[in-house]
């Protein structure tokens, strides 16, 4: 049954999502997380360019105490590097490391099937509704 609560309905989602993805990653990859697999493609695409934590609290919406400490664990098992960063001396840059990357590397066809998997049924005519819908609701929250 529906509740009349679109928030508990998307949060009852994610919360499956997350947590089936979370128990499939743990079963491979041991130590890594949905978010940190999210953290390594994004350094992983980005290596263009010098990414500071700012960014990775920015452009996933979390605070600097959740970026802090999931950045700290990717570094204690090796997936990242923190260095100094020449342009600004009291940040550093993140530096994805030959595990991170072999990690990306793997998770991201995983992570291709899982969304396949969700959008089963689905038409790109509803998928692109339903993303300019989603876009909208962000863009209401963050007035």
């Amino acid at each position: 049954m529906r509740t009349p609560y679109i928030s508990l309905n998307m949060g009852v989602v994610v919360n499956q999502y997350q947590r089936q993805i979370n128990q499939d990653i743990s079963r491979t990859e041991g130590a890594l997380t949905i978010h940190q697999c999210w953290i390594l493609q994004y350094l992983t695409e980005h290596m263009d360019h010098p990414v500071r934590q700012k960014e990775i609290e920015q452009i996933f919406s979390i605070r600097r105490s959740t970026a802090n400490t999931m950045l700290k664990t990717m570094e204690k098992n090796g997936y990242i590097r923190r260095e100094d960063d020449p342009e600004d001396a009291r940040a550093k840059q993140l530096i994805i490391t030959e595990k991170g990357r072999d990690a990306s590397v793997r998770m991201t066809d995983r992570l291709k099937e899982y969304d396949e998997l969700m959008l089963k049924g689905i038409s790109s005519e509803e998928l692109q509704v339903f993303s300019n819908i989603l876009e909208r609701m962000e863009k209401n929250i963050r007035r």
